[in-house]
């Protein structure tokens, strides 16, 4: 492993020292890179070492230089603290543990203690409480922030975990823009995309579209996606932008089995969509919005493997209200209101599971002071009521202190929650008559220093303390099973030692990697160069993994899994002044390794591209 993670900084950092010339990014950018503004972690904006929770920004450039990768797998390499399980070359699928999402080792089975946003707003499945991985395409994306721990003060149940908000792009100018993208690479692997925005003054519309494609690695493992989405806004005075917005998505894929439980013509059908809507104000002092969303669902499984001819339909109605007001210098005020409801139907060959929903309804408020020019203190707490449990309060506070213009300090505690899903409550059934939301408290400090406009590093620790933890007896039963203690370290570096260059870099360690709740390495390491040489891009990157575990379906116990390194190189030139050419390899070592116990991921894979822009 050492040798391989010497040689992916040696090829990173030979071609600065080579070739020190390239157009020149303006300390503007190179300061918004290594201090980003984000929305995610107040629903205002603040410079990210202003923040009391751990967050990671994905710009829009990281995720247009790897336009053939998912944007989960991509979250995976490049945020500390986040792994994410994958089984082919593209698509996750469902009803396998295949895009599982933990955080800090806290992800759930089926994956519902990680809380998904687009824009701010939750895209889950109504039934099970879970995101679907492949209803979110990159075509349209601007940037992702993740917030590492629990941020349900602000975002409610399922967030638990943390939160991985995907913030859409916006057209920026008067006119028409947009780009087309194809590739193909290994096992048929087919990639189209399409992107067109046009604005006119006031008004804006953008529309995209994807397609994907592969044979898959395995018998029976293929997969094809088609997701479409939509939005429009207009700025309808200085105070108040109306914006409405929606998206499609229908894949079908098959699910082959561990190696080791070899399944055949084991399909999965999914259709999943929402429409949206939202009102924004901003009256400087005061800004803030209401949003209204519909998100649904419609699920088919084979026979196969005790889905019995699974039909599923789920829904999700989320209304919010906020208002941010700062009253006086140096304070600022955040309030709002949630109701939600969560319902859906569902049966197999054996049972109606019949229809259910459980509402929530929701108000918190939170106050941030700034003292000295030095010191900001926040803090805030949530009061849910849910038509099944019950009610539940959640707190969370937070400091951070500037010890110099480059260094600052914070602290953290923040409890996190999950409500009982639907189908814990009436497919499974609840052992003990009844089931109590999941929750648990974690405490973390950290530290982040700015090396001028070259460099920074972040470094943060945390314990983890977690209570009425559900477990999912499939297909029989539910019940609370008690709890567990993490405690885990994450840190994460960015040079920009030339213009032309940047490393990017991550590490993270988690004391219990067995826990079963959620697949999380003990240790995780990433390293990525990005060096731009006139027309050409050049980029490497090495993700290493130590001690992860997965469950074997043959006996139902948790067994240790290889130790890996995956590297990936990507060259792109811009062959005209909208049209560039790519070729990447994925697993260059060819290394035999699985992120799923008995899913063997693909060896060495290629791929090719052409993207165009208008």
């Amino acid at each position: 492993m050492v040798k391989n993670i010497l040689s992916a900084g040696f090829f990173l950092f030979v071609p600065c020292i080579l070739f020190a010339q390239s157009p020149a990014k303006s300390d503007t950018t190179k300061v918004y890179k290594l201090n980003p503004i984000t929305v995610t972690a107040t629903k205002t904006e603040t410079p990210r070492s202003l923040v009391s929770p751990s967050i990671s920004v994905i710009p829009a450039d990281e995720i247009n230089a790897n336009p053939e990768k998912s944007i989960f797998s991509l979250i995976s390499q490049e945020v500390p603290g986040v792994f994410v399980t994958e089984k082919d070359v593209l698509g996750f699928g469902i009803n396998t543990p295949s895009g599982q999402i933990s955080i800090r080792g806290i992800g759930g089975s089926p994956n519902n203690e990680v809380l998904t946003l687009i824009d701010g707003r939750p895209q889950y499945m109504g039934w099970y409480g879970h995101p679907i991985d492949d209803a979110y395409l990159s075509t349209n994306i601007e940037r992702i922030e993740v917030i590492r721990g629990p941020a349900s003060m602000l975002y409610g149940s399922n967030a638990m975990g943390g939160v991985i908000n995907i913030i859409t792009h916006s057209s920026q100018q008067n006119g028409l823009e947009g780009n087309a993208s194809v590739s193909y690479g290994s096992y048929d692997a087919q990639q189209y995309g399409m992107h067109l925005g046009y604005q006119e003054n006031d008004w804006n519309v953008l529309g995209s579209f994807t397609h994907e494609h592969t044979d898959g690695s395995r018998p029976w493992s293929e997969y094809t996606a088609n997701s479409g989405y939509l939005k429009t806004s207009y700025q309808l005075s200085e105070q108040y932008r109306v914006a409405l917005d929606g998206s499609y998505t229908q894949f079908n894929t098959f699910d082959p089995g561990q190696t080791t439980k070899l399944d055949t013509n084991n399909w999965i059908h999914v259709q999943r969509g929402y429409i949206g809507a939202s009102v924004e104000n901003d009256f400087g002092a005061s800004k803030g919005g209401i949003s209204f969303v519909y998100n649904l669902g419609h699920n088919e499984f084979s026979p196969i493997d005790q889905n019995f001819n699974w039909i599923s339909n789920d829904h999700q109605i989320i209304a919010t209200a906020y208002q941010t007001l700062n009253m006086f210098t140096c304070n600022t005020i955040n309030a709002g209101i949630d109701v939600q409801q969560n319902g859906g139907n569902a049966s197999n060959t054996l049972r109606n599971f019949g229809k259910h929903s459980i509402e929530d309804y929701a108000g918190y408020v939170s106050v941030q002071q700034i003292f000295f020019d030095r010191l900001l203190a926040n803090a805030g707490i949530r009061y849910a009521y849910n038509t099944y449990f019950g009610d539940i309060a959640i707190p969370q506070a937070g400091i951070t202190y500037k010890l110099t213009e480059e260094t600052n300090l914070r602290a953290s505690v923040a409890r996190g929650y999950r409500a009982p899903q639907i189908f814990e409550i009436y497919q499974l059934t609840p052992r003990d008559g009844t089931l109590q939301p999941e929750n648990l408290w974690n405490y973390e400090i950290g530290v982040s220093h700015q090396f001028g406009n070259c460099a920074s590093i972040d470094v943060a620790g945390y314990v983890i303390d977690a209570q009425n933890t559900i477990f999912d007896n499939w297909p029989l039963q539910s019940w609370n099973t008690g709890g567990f203690h993490r405690d885990g370290v994450e840190c994460s570096a960015q040079l920009l030692p030339f213009d032309c260059f940047t490393i990017n870099a991550n590490y993270s360690f988690t004391d219990k990697p067995d826990v079963a709740r959620g697949i999380m390495p003990k240790h995780k390491a990433y390293i990525g160069g990005e060096y731009r040489y006139n027309i050409l891009t050049f980029l490497l990157s090495a993700q290493y993994v130590n001690t992860i575990y997965g469950t074997d379906q043959t006996d139902y116990m948790l067994k240790q899994l290889p130790d890996y390194t995956n590297m990936e190189i990507r060259v792109a030139a811009q062959v005209a002044e909208k049209i560039s050419l790519s070729i990447g390899s994925r697993n260059i070592l060819n290394e035999s390794y699985q992120t799923i116990y008995g899913y063997p991921m693909p060896g060495r894979t290629y791929n090719i591209g052409i993207k165009a822009g208008i």
